[in-house]
C-alpha cells in the first residue's frame, strides 16, 4: 500500500476506493475489500492452543507419591495420605477445627461405623398367619425378624407349650396357618 503526504489525502483516498464496490464507503466497522479475509480462512488458521486438561493434570498430581522423612527413615507418600497425617497430628495437638475436619472425612468414607438404634425401639410386624403371643415368643428367644425356619418351629413349639386353652380356642377361631 502506498503511503499519502498530508497534502494528498484526498487524490489517494480515492485512488484506495478505486476498486470498491459503487455506494460502498470504507469507515469504521467497514475495512476495505481488499484487506479483509478470504472466504474459507481466517487470521488465526491452527484456531486457538487448547488448554492443558486441568482435571488430567490434577489426577497425576494427587497419584504420584512424594518422598517424605518419617523419623530417621524416607518414604513416599501420595498426597492425600500427607494430607491426613497432617489433620491427624493438628487434631493430636488439641486443634479443633483438624479434629472436625478428620470426623467429617471418616464419617463420609464410613470409616467410623455410625451408632445403629437399638434393635427393640420402633414396630415390629409379625406376620399375620401366627398368633401375636407366638410372634413374641419369637422376639423374646430370637430378636427381630425376619426369622428363619428352624426359629420359627422352636418359637411355635414354645408357643404351644405354654398356650392356654383360651389362646387355643382364638388359634381355632383364626385358623393361623403357622400352627
Amino acid at each position: 500500500m502506498t503511503r499519502c503526504r498530508p497534502s494528498a489525502w484526498r487524490w489517494c483516498r480515492r485512488r484506495r476506493n478505486e476498486h470498491q464496490a459503487p455506494g460502498y464507503t470504507v469507515g469504521y466497522g467497514r475495512p476495505p475489500a481488499h484487506t479483509r479475509f478470504k472466504k474459507g480462512s481466517s487470521g488465526n488458521p491452527k484456531g486457538r492452543p487448547r488448554k492443558e486438561a486441568a482435571g488430567q493434570n490434577a489426577i497425576q498430581i494427587l497419584s504420584d507419591p512424594i518422598p517424605v522423612r518419617i523419623g530417621d527413615r524416607t518414604a513416599a507418600l501420595e498426597p492425600l495420605e500427607i494430607v491426613i497425617r497432617k489433620k491427624l497430628k493438628d487434631a493430636l495437638q488439641g486443634k479443633d477445627r483438624a479434629l472436625m475436619e478428620l470426623c467429617r472425612l471418616a464419617l463420609k468414607h464410613q470409616l467410623v461405623p455410625l451408632p445403629q438404634p437399638p434393635a427393640t425401639s420402633g414396630v415390629i410386624e409379625i406376620p399375620r398367619t401366627m398368633p401375636m403371643e407366638m410372634g413374641l415368643v419369637a422376639l423374646d428367644l430370637f430378636g427381630p425378624p425376619p426369622w428363619s425356619g428352624r426359629e420359627l418351629a422352636k418359637a411355635r413349639t414354645a408357643y404351644l407349650a405354654k398356650r392356654t386353652a383360651e389362646q387355643k380356642t382364638l388359634d381355632e377361631l383364626m385358623e393361623y396357618a403357622d400352627l
